[in-house]
């Protein structure tokens, strides 16, 4: 888990003017009247998905794993869109189906096993529905979302249990003290042993590079579109801060990394095109469309250059948006 800075970019599909902003108009029109709300995946589209990698990278949003191959994430609705479990009365957040905000990057254990559609709030708590959905920021809601919470300030993992679990910082008010600890318990963090596994070789590596006195050279792990870097953050902080990465250099990593990919999956298709390597290639054109609309941390100057560097005209990037 780690903090997520979304872009506040909202994807074609999900405007007024797209789809899920038509059919979103069209469900408030006829409410309350008509109650029958049929789901498309719009959220499946290259656009959406092409900013939650720009935001994300490849990594879930609850358990920091890595996407890897046959596992490209499920778009999970952090707010259910339909039903909510042991709440039989409650229509879902419907009205939040097509909106960015609601989104997240998951894993498939994460998004079907764990959360499904559950959504706990806190004991006695009301939750809100779409007629008094202005007052959404107030619900007492019991996960941390990693876009709104700074899960930074929130958490820290324990180097000494051989289990390196992911625990609450000292010092939380008893509040946010239970939310943390019934996220981490709510998303099975420290019980499962791949977790365990991915941690405890982030925190060798890390540890191994300090005894060395070279911290420089684990600064990659570190960098937030990574598996795990709150891990190797957490230890760099207390260790050695210089060796943190900027934000520039975090957004460094991500554009050359999506490079890679995107020449790969040129050279792939040079071979045996199909509509799958279409469909990787149109979302890592909507990622560098979205990072030049609206760069991490102000960065304006980066993104522009970086492409005009490697040969991808900006000009035919910008057109998607």
């Amino acid at each position: 888990m780690r903090t997520i800075r979304r872009t506040g970019v909202v994807p074609p599909t999900l405007r007024a003017t797209g789809p899920g902003g038509i059919r979103t108009a069209e469900w408030i029109a006829g409410y309350p009247a008509n109650q029958d709300f049929k789901f498309y995946d719009y959220w499946n589209r290259t656009d959406v998905r092409g900013a939650l990698y720009a935001s994300q990278g490849r990594v879930c949003a609850y358990c920091g794993c890595e996407l890897q191959r046959g596992n490209r994430g499920d778009v999970d609705h952090f707010r259910p869109k339909a039903g909510i479990a042991d709440d039989c009365y409650h229509l879902g957040y419907w009205w939040l189906t097509y909106e960015f905000a609601n989104y997240l990057l998951s894993c498939r254990t994460c998004n079907s096993t764990y959360k499904r559609n559950r959504f706990p709030l806190a004991q006695g708590a009301e939750r809100i529905r779409f007629e008094n959905r202005e007052l959404i920021a107030e619900e007492a809601r019991v996960l941390l979302d990693p876009c709104v919470d700074k899960l930074d300030e929130l958490l820290r993992v324990d180097l000494a249990s051989v289990l390196v679990p992911v625990e609450p910082k000292l010092g939380l008010s008893e509040p946010m003290l239970t939310r943390v600890r019934e996220t981490i318990a709510f998303f099975g963090i420290n019980d499962q042993p791949e977790l365990t596994k991915a941690r405890m070789s982030v925190v060798k590596k890390v540890a191994k590079a300090l005894e060395s006195g070279q911290p420089d050279r684990v600064r990659n792990l570190a960098i937030r579109y990574r598996p795990n870097s709150f891990v190797a953050r957490y230890m760099l902080e207390r260790n050695a801060p210089a060796a943190l990465p900027t934000p520039a250099q975090e957004l460094e990593w991500l554009m050359r990394d999506m490079l890679r990919t995107l020449g790969l999956i040129l050279r792939h298709r040079l071979v045996h095109d199909n509509e799958r390597l279409q469909i990787d290639q149109d979302e890592l054109v909507w990622s560098f469309a979205f990072l030049l609309a609206e760069p991490p941390d102000g960065l304006l100057g980066m993104v522009r250059p970086f492409l005009v560097k490697h040969k991808i005209e900006p000009v035919v990037i910008e057109k998607n948006l």
